[in-house]
């Protein structure tokens, strides 16, 4: 088979030379995104957020917006104790702030810059524009009275500085002005003339005049800020600092989080006028945002809960109210309610409009980092840290978390077999759930394994542990209510992965290999063979006689295993990234390669493995399933991906030889500089995708000489060029790793 030409090079490139570009006058439907690699021969089908949730912004209208990992979820909360989803949104990478704005809503997606979405209608948001404002830390829109739109973004670049985007026409939204810090810009909240940029210190900058923004004063105060809220004449700062009594005896130690008030009244020798204490963990300190709303500041104040202080006098501070419910990084109120971004908790619902004993009325789970997933019928099981997500995947792009079990540990591994759910819960051990109803999953019994369960597979009335440093524990599930061990073997080493195939368990042991082990007396499980493996081996899939080998940095192994008491290996190939699971389906080997996402392996001649297809999925891949047309990812903070490959391409001997009719020159690491020579006769035609599939750029030349120069934020690119003459057509693509 004729396969792309891949190419990796590493391109250095200036985020000071970021641009932004519009989505066209149709909007882009997030939904269907990220596109996927044509050339690769792999494509997106559909994606459910999993992960943190640290940031929340109200809408109109009863709406809720808080993201979920890599996505934005958008919720309706017109009944505060039962919120309900009524969209996502897929953006492709972290996800650091989120302002809403006159029905847009305006995303700081870090490496992946500003994006724009239009959510006038919520149950349908719809991407209109795009700036590549790189880092993008944070987001504050700016109003005029007499626009329909926020006029100008202001963002938060890291060490670049502030961005100025001019968003009054948000399909082509456009970068006017770039301020250079003093620090680091990390927040930013824009009041009056005045942009307040927070990266320890605080800086405020005059813009006035958004083309020409200009610094007023910079001050580094006693204490480490890390949130602000500007409201007339004061800052209201959420900050860390040290006791000076205390640094004496252990200075990299802070004692205090703390709420403080600057008066900002002469923005060029801010002052600070009041101080609230709060209580931290002070070997990991972490105090999250602040909202105020009339006289009271809202402090998401991280594991300690939600506490209301009234600031009218802002000199002497005073708790009002406090709501213990822990892990808060971010807070917006509206009316009678405040909403929390919960971290691994999601979505909470708090009623204030008692401040003085504020209740949770509602509350929304999260999935949670995406550990394995299981897939039958229409539903995928999906193993996250907190639990079993049973996701509803019959319509790939809208699919819904329908039922959701909390196991007491952290799910790592999960199996489903006709109405049980069998999932290792790590510490936990083996937790067994009923999910004849999906909406309303319940544990029924469980075993608590000697180890750290990683990883489970049942086979007739067993299932079977890969039980971490206690190696395989062998349990008896014939009746769920009640399982019981029956057997046990220690390998050489941890046990990550289990695969069961007739009399045989094969067991991935980490450093030690694959151990196979004969199972046809449960009770006492015999080592009859084992291959040495390079480097670790995390997961197995067996099929016939061949045993398929995820070996982290070793890639994929094939093992002969027609004689268990000899396994001996007849091929491999070294993914790109990692090697962590692996599933096989038809000829080929679907591999969850970690951050290289998903690599397609034809092994329909296992001594010749080739890569036929691949999708660099949004996070790492932990774990792959295949069913049906389709390869359900577990793609840690990126939740659930689904993916499709559809074939691998030209047959070369429909091809005639030709002599490299594109030849690609890198001319320099400071940007994307690129030149080529485009044969006698031909026509090419480039074209820019970035890592979620998104055309960033695309040309076609003619037959001559060609330069490109195009500035690229940090990230992962495919530069795919297609060359045509009267006589043939050649593929050829590079992948750009942008530092």
């Amino acid at each position: 088979m004729l396969n792309a030409i891949l190419i990796s090079m590493v391109v250095w490139a200036s985020p000071m030379l970021d641009a932004s570009y519009g989505m066209g006058k149709l909007p882009h439907d997030i939904n269907a995104q990220p596109k996927s690699f044509d050339s690769l021969n792999v494509r997106f089908v559909g994606a459910l957020p999993f992960g943190h949730s640290h940031t929340v912004t109200v809408g109109d209208n009863n709406i809720v917006f808080v993201n979920s990992g890599f996505g934005v979820l958008v919720f309706d909360v017109s009944d505060p104790s039962n919120p309900h989803k009524i969209s996502s949104i897929l953006t492709g990478g972290a996800i650091k702030s989120l302002f809403y704005l006159n029905n847009m809503l305006y995303i700081a997606n870090a490496d992946f810059g500003l994006r724009i979405i239009d959510v006038s209608d919520p149950y349908n948001p719809q991407e209109v524009g795009h700036s590549l404002a790189c880092p993008a830390n944070d987001v504050f829109v700016s109003s005029n009275d007499s626009a329909a739109l926020g006029n100008y973004a202001y963002v938060a670049n890291g060490h670049w500085g502030l961005r100025i985007i001019d968003v009054s026409d948000p399909y082509n939204p456009q970068i006017i002005s770039s301020y250079r810090t003093y620090e680091s810009a990390l927040r930013v909240f824009v009041e009056g003339n005045y942009a307040y940029i927070v990266g320890g210190g605080l800086e405020i900058v005059d813009v006035s005049d958004p083309s020409n923004p200009h610094r007023v004063s910079y001050t580094l105060f006693d204490f480490s800020i890390k949130y602000i809220f500007v409201r007339g004449d004061y800052a209201y700062v959420t900050c860390i600092e040290h006791n000076q009594m205390i640094d004496n005896l252990a200075p990299s130690i802070p004692l205090y989080a703390s709420l403080k008030v600057i008066d900002v009244s002469v923005p060029s020798t801010p002052q600070a006028v009041g101080t609230y204490y709060v209580p931290i963990y002070p070997i990991d300190p972490w105090i999250g945002d602040v909202f105020v709303s009339g006289n009271y500041a809202y402090v998401a104040d991280g594991r300690w809960g939600l506490r209301i202080i009234d600031v009218s006098n802002p000199r002497y501070m005073r708790r009002v109210g406090y709501n213990h419910l822990p892990h808060i990084s971010d807070v917006a109120v509206s009316g009678d309610y405040a909403y929390e971004a919960a971290e691994w908790y999601g979505l909470r619902i708090i009623d204030v409009s008692n401040r003085v004993h504020p209740v949770q009325v509602g509350h929304y789970q999260t999935p949670y980092k995406a550990n394995d997933v299981f897939v039958v019928d229409d539903y995928a099981y999906v193993a996250d840290v907190n639990g079993l997500n049973i996701v509803n995947v019959s319509d790939p792009l809208n699919m819904e978390v329908v039922g959701y079990w909390n196991t007491p540990g952290s799910a790592q591994g999960v199996f489903v077999r006709y109405d049980y759910a069998y999932v290792a819960d790590s510490a936990d051990g083996l937790r067994i759930i009923d999910v004849s109803n999906p909406s309303s999953p319940r544990e029924v019994g469980f075993y608590d394994t000697p180890g750290t369960a990683r990883n489970v597979f049942v086979s007739g009335n067993l299932a079977y542990v890969a039980d971490g440093d206690s190696g395989l524990t062998i349990i008896d599930v014939s009746d769920p209510y009640n399982p019981y061990e029956v057997g046990h073997f220690t390998p050489p080493d941890y046990a990550f992965g289990i695969f069961v195939s007739g009399n045989y368990a094969y067991v991935a042991a980490s450093y030690a290999g694959l151990r196979i082990l004969d199972v046809t007396d449960p009770s006492n499980p015999q080592e009859v063979g084992y291959y040495d493996t390079p480097l670790s081996v995390w997961g197995v899939y067996v099929r016939g006689n061949y045993a398929y080998v995820a070996a982290l940095g070793a890639g994929l192994r094939i093992l002969d295993i027609s004689d268990p008491s000899n396994p001996h290996e007849v091929g491999f190939y070294y993914t790109h990234g990692g090697a962590r699971d692996v599933d096989v389906s038809g000829n080929y080997a679907y591999v969850a390669a970690m951050d290289s996402g998903l690599r397609v392996i034809d092994v329909s001649e296992p001594s010749n493995p080739h890569e036929v297809g691949y999708y660099v999925t949004p996070d790492d891949a932990w774990a792959v399933h295949v069913s049906g047309d389709y390869a359900y990812v577990a793609d840690d903070r990126a939740g659930l991906q689904i993916y499709q490959f559809y074939g691998q391409g030209i047959d070369e001997d429909d091809v005639e030889p030709v002599d490299e009719p594109l030849k690609i020159a890198v001319n320099s690491m400071s940007r994307f500089d690129v030149s080529f020579d485009v044969e006698r006769g031909a026509r090419a035609e480039l074209t820019l995708y970035d890592v979620t599939g998104r055309q960033v750029w695309r040309s076609d030349f003619d037959a001559g000489k060609h330069h490109i120069a195009k500035p690229l934020p940090s990230g992962i690119y495919i530069l795919k060029a297609k060359i045509k003459n009267d006589q043939k057509e050649l593929t050829q693509t590079k992948k750009l790793v942008i530092l």
